[in-house]
């Protein structure tokens, strides 16, 4: 009975050793088979989150500026291709009354049309703050001639006054208005267009193309010279010295700032 017990006793040991050997190499092997994880593919054109804050800085001719929010201004996003800016419309946006406005936009290269103020060049490849200045500024003329058409030391409505304009800034400004003592000019050209045409008897579209020299409105290159001249309003009477060394007559113009920093 001893000897049956003893050899019982070993099979039961060598299948426990078995068993458990077993056990060992089939986990291992399960072990062995597990899929090595793999790194989740990136999204071969990631979105960014473009924050845009927009500013109007009035400066009036003494240089004493004032910033404020620019509320409502439409942006919108133009895409590229390989051959340059498209007219597919990426994104759309308008700033809320603080002058904000989040849009989500992919990797690439985008031009931005700021309202009709300006449009420029943007490259997105992160979360970024598109930050948009427009400047209102009051200017003096560079220079201002007098050409009077009366033999008096005053300037009167029937003289004409020169005023030139050298634009020594790196960007393009608007010229919008000339004002004198507070009243719009326009330009004399105008007045010389239209007369020429009448007296050709010309017909209205001729004269309405004419009339187009009234406006002053234009874009002044980096370093070029705007000149033009105008009649004195009606009601305006001073001296020739105060006409050429006072601000009475003032340049409104204007240029926008856009810059993208990483955020």
């Amino acid at each position: 009975m001893s000897g049956s017990k003893s050899g019982n006793s070993v099979r039961s040991t060598s299948l426990q050793l078995g068993l458990f050997a077993l056990a060992v190499l089939v986990s291992g092997a399960v072990v062995i088979a597990y899929p090595v994880p793999e790194p989740q593919e990136e999204d071969e054109s990631p979105e960014h989150f473009v924050f845009v804050e927009a500013f109007i800085v009035n400066e009036d001719v003494g240089g004493t500026s004032e910033e404020s929010p620019a509320a409502g201004v439409d942006l919108t996003f133009f895409e590229w291709s390989p051959s340059g800016v498209t007219s597919k419309i990426a994104e759309t946006a308008r700033t809320n009354q603080s002058g904000v406005a989040i849009v989500k936009l992919e990797s690439g290269t985008f031009d931005v049309q700021v309202a009709d103020w300006t449009t420029e060049t943007i490259e997105v490849f992160q979360n970024s703050t598109l930050s948009i200045t427009r400047f209102l500024i009051e200017a003096l003329p560079s220079g201002i001639s007098v050409l009077a058409l009366t033999g008096a030391w005053e300037i009167a409505p029937s003289d004409l006054v020169e005023a030139t304009f050298t634009n020594e800034g790196e960007r393009p400004v608007h010229l919008h208005a000339v004002t004198f003592n507070g009243v719009e000019l326009f330009s004399f050209q105008c007045e010389v267009a239209r007369q020429i045409a009448q007296n050709q008897n010309a017909e209205e579209a001729y004269l309405a193309i004419a009339a187009e020299d009234c406006d002053v409105e234009r874009e002044i290159q980096p370093f070029q010279e705007w000149r033009d001249s105008f009649r004195v309003p009606s009601g305006i009477s001073i001296p020739w010295r105060l006409a050429r060394e006072s601000v009475n007559i003032l340049l409104s113009i204007s240029y926008t700032e856009v810059m993208l920093d990483p955020r």
